[in-house]
């Protein structure tokens, strides 16, 4: 069962990774090979046009392929007219890459683009696409494309299993983990019978070259070392009972079964609602505990419907239902991400499994309890490392967390899941920017007030964005894509008064910190 799992597992993997990666490696050709891109370049190159439209012309290439890149364009010689790459990031190591990289597209060009990796000891690799320019036959300059290895990774590392692409020398256009390859970008694995061991880890691989881009692409499917200790300890079981081992068996695979089954149809309910009728309510008979999380889901759509639908005209009423509104905004991505989790692990770790059915359930039944709006922190934290132990599941060895709550803490009465909003947004964009994210939660009391410190190593944010968003967290209305802040200084400002409050602390490069301020008795 291991081996077909496995295999199905890192087949289909392998496939979503070729498909993703043709459409990005075909939309950047046809960009650069376009009519309308290659009449810009001619005119930029021979200065009949200024830079300011391929400029805009560039911006949109990059909005449609959804992938950070840079561009380059030189004359026949090899010297920069124009390039989207900040000043700082232009150094002398990358010019005269870049000559060697136009020199070898005269002659190396296949179907009119030249592809090579550049590597300077960074986090990850740059993917180049060179274009050679002609006008009448004759060379006049180079087009250059430099596809961000960090935004490509981010976007391939989508799928529950690790990735690496390298072209035909072993050098790596991606890699989901910095860890799976060599220091000099190179990965070479040595696979024996579909499994490659790297220090203390074994993965399940399955690889594909495709001949039309030199590439190959392999698929990494976690394959644990315990896999052994399990087999020895099958062996003593059957000698101990083969009758016992046969009984447990069929019950595994029953109960495997008809998890998947309800697994599955948990999921086909749940994309009528989002894609089709939200008035839709998920129907489960399965008498299990996914029917249990289908009525908690339902009473969670009928709260929000309910919130919604409230008249808001009385002014004495408005702090009540803004605040349940407030606590209603729970990611429904979360929930169909945990879901797809469930459906990988039903096979693999039935054990792991009922962990996370129990953790998913008790979160929802919390979260839409509406019996209790508020809650001692100490019990508030129990259902929020919930939160954090599935995303653990979700994420495995690429996500960490830590908490600690000082005792004089745990009497404190506190919204519920007030930090939820504050991790998902560490997750959700932390790794836009990193591949590994660790989050740290302290919880102190200080001058009678409650210190509440969530930090994360996700680089951090500009200075632009950083007073834009300290500037949006002041208004009533949330004009911003950052609901989680947003709705915790409402809450805190509807519960608790203008003396409790969110600070942040932006450490460029590094991470961000939120600190919550809440003063009791200030309002209540």
């Amino acid at each position: 069962m291991n081996y077909s799992v496995n295999q199905s597992n890192a087949t289909q993997h392998l496939e979503a990774l070729e498909s993703e990666f043709i459409r990005i490696h075909d939309h950047t050709t046809e960009y650069l090979k376009s009519d309308q891109a290659t009449r810009l370049f001619k005119r930029v190159l021979t200065q009949d046009i200024g830079l300011n439209t391929l400029t805009h012309s560039f911006y949109e290439f990059g909005v449609e392929s959804e992938i950070k890149s840079d561009m380059i364009l030189t004359d026949k010689q090899g010297n920069i007219l124009y390039t989207s790459f900040k000043e700082d990031e232009i150094n002398l190591h990358i010019k005269q890459f870049n000559k060697v990289v136009c020199e070898n597209a005269i002659t190396k060009a296949k179907n009119g683009i030249y592809n090579a990796i550049y590597y300077l000891g960074q986090n990850y690799a740059s993917y180049i696409f060179a274009a050679p320019v002609y006008e009448e036959g004759e060379l006049i300059g180079f087009s250059n494309i430099y596809l961000s290895g960090n935004e490509w990774n981010y976007r391939l590392a989508d799928f529950n299993f690790n990735t690496v692409i390298t072209d035909t020398m072993g050098n790596v256009v991606i890699s989901s983990r910095k860890s799976l390859i060599h220091k000099i970008n190179k990965f070479t694995p040595e696979i024996s019978n579909h499994i490659y061991k790297q220090n203390n880890d074994r993965y399940w691989v399955a690889s594909k070259y495709l001949s039309r881009y030199n590439v190959v692409i392999y698929s990494l499917v976690y394959y644990p070392k315990n896999s052994s200790f399990f087999i020895i300890g099958l062996m003593v079981i059957i000698l101990l009972g083969i009758s016992w081992y046969q009984l447990a068996k069929k019950m595994t695979l029953a109960m495997a079964e008809k998890n998947a089954a309800a697994v599955n149809e948990l999921v086909k309910e749940i994309k009528i609602i989002r894609k089709e009728d939200r008035e839709y309510r998920i129907k489960m008979n399965t008498n299990d505990e996914f029917s249990d999380v289908a009525v908690q889901i339902n009473r969670m759509l009928d709260n929000v419907k309910e919130l919604n639908e409230r008249n808001t005209n009385l002014l004495e009423l408005n702090n009540i239902i803004e605040l349940k509104q407030l606590t209603a905004q729970f990611n429904p991505h979360f929930l169909y991400n945990t879901l797809e989790t469930i459906r990988c692990l039903d096979f693999q770790d039935p054990s792991e499994l009922d962990k996370l059915i129990t953790r998913l359930t008790q979160i929802l039944r919390y979260s839409i309890d509406n019996s209790c709006k508020d809650t001692r922190l100490i019990e508030d934290m129990k259902y929020i490392e919930d939160y954090l132990e599935i995303q653990m599941v979700r994420y495995g060895d690429r996500f960490k967390y830590s908490i600690y709550i000082d005792e004089s803490c745990h009497r404190f009465i506190v919204p519920k899941l007030l930090l939820q909003p504050l991790i998902e947004n560490s997750i959700k964009y932390g790794f836009l920017k990193r591949m590994e994210i660790e989050i740290h939660i302290n919880i102190f009391l200080k001058d009678d007030i409650l210190h509440l410190y969530i930090e994360d190593n996700g680089l951090g944010m500009s200075k632009e964005q950083e007073q834009w968003l300290r500037e949006s967290l002041k208004q009533v209305e949330n004009t911003t894509a950052h609901n989680g802040l947003h709705n915790i200084a409402r809450r805190l400002y509807l519960s608790y008064g203008e003396g409790s409050r969110i600070e942040l602390y932006n450490m460029i490069g590094e991470g961000l910190g939120i600190m919550i301020y809440v003063v009791p008795n200030t309002r209540r």
